[in-house]
């Protein structure tokens, strides 16, 4: 488990240092994120995973950024959830079970 979610973090390390495109998806939702990214006013992708990771997530397996929030779908406990995630300050606005 350990081995894996170093995978996990260096996969995110890597793909946002050499493919910054990458680490958000790209849609029309992604502008106001992409907008205050470049202002450096939110959180990247890998510090989000990170803190997550810190909180006892893992494996993360979907990320992405709509509605001005981070919405991730880890597991913890060994239960699959969906969190979101404030990008400014990276705390978590609302847990739930993922059931999908």
């Amino acid at each position: 488990m350990f081995k894996q979610t170093i995978r996990i973090t260096l996969f995110f390390i890597l793909a946002t240092l050499f493919f910054p495109n990458l680490a958000v998806k790209a849609s029309s939702d992604d502008d106001d994120y992409h907008t205050y990214r470049r202002r450096g006013n939110t959180k990247a992708a890998v510090e989000i995973v990170h803190l997550l990771e810190s909180r006892g997530y893992s494996p993360i397996v979907e990320m992405e950024y709509e509605d001005g929030l981070w919405e991730i779908k880890a597991y913890r406990d060994g239960i699959r959830r969906e969190v979101k995630v404030d990008p400014i300050f990276g705390r978590i606005i609302s847990e739930k079970r993922d059931d999908n």
